[in-house]
């Protein structure tokens, strides 16, 4: 089976599919049947520029209590990022926006 050519009428079907989250990979592959590349130079030929969706941050400032207990209890925080499904570059930046630091064995949280 020959694959669809992709044209102007395709757009609402696209931005539909947008809406749902589903990435230009799977709409390639599985909806209009061609290669990411084509869908990509698709939407150059016809100015589509889907914004960017935020993802949630992995880390929040709910983890806060549990960082303290995996803490106290001596973990280090390369084993509490591993816990977290993060990298430790994470943990340390989400730490630095928590007033979270590290001295030595002992953790401390500043208050401004």
């Amino acid at each position: 089976m020959r694959a669809p050519i992709l044209d102007a009428s395709q757009i609402p079907v696209y931005l539909e599919l947008k809406k749902q989250n589903i990435t230009d990979e799977d709409i390639a592959k599985d909806y209009f049947f061609c290669s990411y590349i084509t869908l990509y130079n698709w939407k150059k030929r016809n100015n589509l520029q889907v914004p960017h969706t935020k993802r949630e941050r992995k880390l929040n400032t709910s983890y806060i209590p549990l960082y303290w207990k995996w803490r106290k209890i001596g973990l280090t925080d390369k084993e509490i990022a591993y816990k977290f499904g993060v990298s430790i570059g994470l943990l340390i930046k989400w730490k630095a926006e928590n007033n979270i630091y590290v001295i030595g064995k002992r953790t401390k949280k500043i208050k401004p």
